[in-house]
């Protein structure tokens, strides 16, 4: 105990001790070809990196909210195509979706009152109220783990409709929901599909699919018809990459990219659209990845056949409105750089990655989060007209404690 207690003081002094951290975003930020970490060549053309960023995202303030029950992943769209965004979310086993309704998030189709305010007013609901809308969903998906969720309107009706894959016995699941005549209705795709979208240079989205059950892993475009989801044509993505670590990406960098990848070992790829590698592996640390057994064409037994190594969602697009596209993902990183303790001093961020003049460059990150980031997003979670950067953070630092922490920050 006498160990323990010297151990808990000795890591406070340190962490007083520590050099503050900077703000991310400094008022008067250098240039980003003197900042640290920026090796950009200095070029006037699009593809040099922008500074305004770095001032504009300072002045901004966090949102934080609470909700009553546990949520690993979500995604923002409008699923029942009335002009406001829902946020749809999963703690693995049980499909939710809340709505942003006067200053707090309310269940969807749930009996809260409409206009009331006040205190009281994030309390009239409870936990069950959130799967209230997915009732029917949970019932035929309930043996399913859910790996990813993502909104997109795949036919162009106007409404949204949520793209899943999940695990269920060994067996790659993907499927999608659709809001059809004042309810949810279910559309599964073949065992062992993995289901994905892109996006083609004119921002429309592209579904795409990859077989993991097959040897060859071979990828294909997809077509949903508001009915089913059916095959179209070969799909080419670089060698050695897999459709669930790859992110569509349409800079405006002379360089060109049009696929980003992220895995474990070799970090951040770039790829042009004809495969090539334009910048090499760039290495942001740790991730977190889920990793799981899935049968293969050959394997008959129960217990899987061939190891499965999802990462961590990351996403790509051009979130400020700049003209280059982005790379948001989750970084661990110390508080301070202290030998011993650094592992100690750890804490979440949301880094800001760009691809310019070929050179990969940390464009922003945010201040360090407390609490363990489980998922990002970005849409208009809050209908205001802006997009809104959306973490998902565990609540609580003990085992019993429930709910989820969720952090919304304006572009």
């Amino acid at each position: 105990m006498k160990l323990l207690r010297l151990f808990l003081l000795w890591s406070c002094i340190l962490f007083f001790m520590a050099p503050p951290v900077p703000n991310a975003f400094p008022e008067d930020a250098a240039p980003a070809s003197e900042s640290k970490g920026a090796e950009v060549q200095e070029t006037p053309h699009i593809g040099a990196i922008p500074t305004y960023v770095q001032k504009k995202i300072y002045k901004k303030i966090w949102k934080q909210k609470k909700l009553n029950f546990s949520l690993e992943s979500a995604s923002i769209g409008d699923v029942d195509g009335d002009g406001m965004n829902e946020l749809i979310g999963t703690d693995g086993r049980r499909l939710s979706m809340v709505q942003w309704r006067y200053g707090e998030f309310h269940p969807i189709f749930s009996s809260v009152q409409e206009g009331k305010r006040g205190f009281f007013s994030s309390r009239l609901w409870s936990r069950e109220d959130s799967g209230r809308a997915m009732e029917t969903i949970n019932k035929l998906n309930k043996g399913i783990h859910y790996l990813s969720l993502s909104a997109e309107d795949l036919d162009g009706d106007g409404r949204d409709e949520i793209l899943f894959t999940g695990i269920e016995d060994h067996e790659v699941v993907s499927g999608i929901i659709a809001y059809e005549k004042g309810g949810f209705q279910l559309y599964k795709a073949d065992a062992g599909l993995y289901l994905k979208v892109f996006h083609g240079e004119d921002g429309r989205p592209v579904l795409a699919g990859q077989d993991l059950h097959s040897v060859k892993k071979e990828t294909y475009h997809y077509l949903w018809d508001g009915n089913a989801v059916k095959k179209g044509e070969s799909m080419e993505l670089p060698e050695g990459v897999d459709i669930f670590n790859a992110e569509s990406y349409l800079t405006g960098d002379p360089a060109g990219a049009a696929y980003v990848t992220l895995s474990h070992a070799e970090g951040l790829r770039f790829f042009s659209s004809d495969l090539k590698e334009t910048a090499k592996g760039v290495s942001i640390g740790e991730i977190k990845q889920s990793s799981f057994r899935v049968h293969t064409g050959d394997d008959q037994g129960k217990s899987g056949g061939k190891r499965v190594r999802i990462p961590q969602k990351f996403l790509s697009g051009d979130f400020d409105k700049d003209g280059m596209d982005e790379v948001l993902l989750i970084v661990d990183r110390p508080l301070a750089d202290i030998w011993g303790v650094r592992h100690l001093l750890k804490r979440n961020r949301v880094a800001d990655m760009i691809l310019a003049n070929g050179h990969v460059a940390e464009f922003w990150d945010t201040e360090p989060i407390s609490g363990k980031i489980l998922d990002l997003t970005v849409g208009d979670v809050d209908n205001n007209g802006k997009d809104d950067l959306v973490l998902i953070l565990g609540d609580g630092w003990h085992p019993f404690a429930g709910g989820t922490k969720i952090l919304i920050y304006e572009f």
